[in-house]
């Protein structure tokens, strides 16, 4: 019977932390009512991923899902499936590439807040590994707060000079008390006067920050209302921006207004610098891709952009708009895109690339394809690293033996089906592997040959071919006192006969034979005359008859009538033989 070898092999890649699994909803935490928004299910040192099982409970008073989409995990695609019902949406979701590691999320929620509110969403659920296996991960819910009202920034998008600010608030009932940060860019802006008329308010300014606090003496229903207007005088032009943060506002109740922070980006002009940015595809690059660069985002408001230059952070540089790129080696890039306008205003970017390495490719094949026990099988790799060469051959023959280099030998001990493993690693550390299923049988010696050519002739190279199964050592015998020990010999007669050929095949302890009758023509030198006449040809052997010998010769030179002459021995006398007349006494 044979023995089926089960062998578990396991692969560490990467060396992996003990960090658990993040699972967390994530999104802004206040959001507009009405207006469609985005609650990602971020996920975190995930390992070995492959499908996760969860529920999303929501108030469905407060918000309705419209639509969920496909997420994605270190640039893999996870496939999701769902259902919603009374407030709970289940999401069911899948690597569309088998395991996954890293961050990124496993799906994405299209969201419309129906109902002003704080609201709880909660996520459960579980996740698994490409093994089936349970992944522990932690659960993180999220608190989000749906609103009508807005504290918003309002200034022109680009001004000359000195300009007005007004942080003023929206769609608040019952307003009455209010806590901010305006955060400014103090090396573009100076705040020169700031003034309220419509609540009691005080404010400090520190380092690019003013904070503000301030309240109304009766509670109101403020559908606008403006609560501070400052006056700042630029320092240079560009791009800035003002942005609103730590937003507290309460009503006449203690009870939190939740607002929604609008910010503003302003352009002070002059000659406005130009704005440098760019992108390249492929967006994960291997050494092998040409990349494009693309600075067609950079722009210039009061001009144009006169030149580009990229330092590619590999001691290489290029000059336009869109250019190309390949690296020679993979590895973290920082790349410097600076632009220049038609005034001479400089403005550039950097950006970190991630080149990678192109992983080996795993493959091998074996001889004989159908081997034995005890015999010797021969293994040979044909994996292959397009940008780089395979440093490490690591082979593991599924009976607990390993060995190593790029083609090896092993030989098995018991029959049965063995998993191969080969594990290559390139010249940049990335591994690859190959598995293929082995049936070694037991030992079962047949002995078999074949020869040619047919039918053989005396003097001529005949070739003999093994046809035996499971030999590891040949005897060849050509019944003409003659041996070999090879494989397939050759082998000539010196006289055409009839020959047994016995082939003995050994392996270890065991052997096989086998004989066959090889018929051997007589090869004959003909020696004619002027008149083509046959005078003699050279002794064959007493075996051969008067009659066999004009046979041989053929009816072509030799017709009936024709004088066969041999010389007898015992007579010293020449015996003759017509062909076709004397009788058989004669022959």
């Amino acid at each position: 019977m044979k023995k089926i070898i089960f062998i578990l092999f396991a692969f560490i890649l990467f060396a992996t932390s003990s960090i658990a699994a993040d699972v967390k909803l994530s999104s802004p935490h206040t959001v507009k009512k009405g207006e469609e928004f985005s609650i990602y299910i971020s996920t975190s040192n995930l390992q070995n991923f492959y499908s996760a099982d969860f529920l999303i409970k929501y108030n469905s008073s407060a918000m309705d899902i419209v639509e969920v989409c496909n997420g994605s995990i270190n640039a893999t695609e996870i496939v999701v499936s769902y259902s919603i019902e009374n407030g709970v949406c289940r999401i069911v979701a899948i690597s569309s590439d088998g395991r996954v590691n890293g961050d990124g999320y496993l799906a994405l929620l299209k969201v419309i807040p129906i109902m002003e509110g704080k609201f709880n969403i909660i996520i459960e659920g579980n996740l698994s590994n490409y093994n089936a296996e349970k992944i522990e991960v932690s659960w993180y819910n999220l608190t989000v707060a749906f609103t009508s009202s807005e504290l918003k920034i309002e200034a022109g998008d680009a001004v000359n000079g000195e300009f007005v600010a007004y942080v003023n608030l929206t769609n608040a009932t019952q307003f009455y008390s209010i806590n901010f940060t305006l955060l400014y860019d103090d090396t573009f802006l100076m705040p020169k006067e700031i003034e309220n008329d419509s609540l009691a308010l005080s404010y400090s300014i520190d380092s690019g920050k003013i904070k503000f606090a301030g309240y109304v003496d009766e509670a109101k229903d403020a559908e606008e209302i403006n609560i501070v207007k400052i006056l700042f005088h630029p320092l240079k032009t560009g791009y800035t921006s003002l942005n609103l943060t730590h937003i507290t506002a309460s009503n006449i109740f203690a009870q939190q207004i939740y607002c929604l922070a609008i910010n503003k980006s302003i352009l002070i002009s002059g000659n406005v610098p130009p704005v440098a940015n760019f992108t390249w595809q492929p967006q994960n690059p291997t050494d092998l891709d040409e990349i494009t660069f693309n600075a067609s985002s950079s722009y210039d408001l009061d001009g144009y952009i006169a030149n580009y230059t990229w330092n590619f952070g590999d001691g290489k540089v290029g000059y336009g708009k869109v250019v190309q790129h390949r690296y020679e080696d993979d590895g973290l890039y920082i790349v410097n895109l600076t632009v220049v306008d038609n005034e001479g205003a400089v403005a550039w970017i950097t950006k970190q690339i991630e080149v990678s390495n192109v992983a080996p490719v795993a493959d091998f094949d074996f001889t004989p394809s159908e081997p034995i026990v005890g015999g010797s099988i021969q293994f040979n790799s044909t994996s292959y690293d397009l940008d780089g060469y395979i440093a490490n051959y690591t082979w593991n023959f599924g009976d607990g033996s390993i060995a190593y280099g790029e083609n090896v030998s092993h030989v098995y001990v018991d029959e049965g089906s063995y998993i191969v493993n080969l594990t290559v690693r390139d010249d940049d550390g990335a591994m690859a592997w190959i598995v293929k299923e082995i049936v070694v049988s037991s030992i079962q010696l047949v002995a078999d040959f074949d020869y040619t050519p047919k039918p053989a002739i005396s003097k001529h190279e005949i070739h003999f071919l093994d046809l035996s199964t499971a030999a590891s050592f040949w005897h060849w015998d050509f019944g003409d006192n003659t041996t070999s020990n090879e494989k397939n010999p050759v082998h000539v007669y010196s006289i055409g006969n009839l020959y047994n050929v016995t082939l003995t095949i050994y392996n270890g302890s065991m052997n096989a034979s086998i004989s066959k009758i090889v018929r051997v023509d007589t090869f004959i030198l003909l020696v004619k005359n002027e008149n083509n006449v046959v005078n003699y040809i050279p002794w064959l052997s007493n075996a051969i008859t008067a009659s066999q010998l004009a046979s041989m010769i053929g009816e072509d030179i030799m017709p009936e009538g024709s004088v066969v002459s041999k010389w007898n021995t015992s007579k010293g006398a020449f015996d003759s033989y017509i062909v076709g007349i004397s009788p058989p006494e004669y022959d």
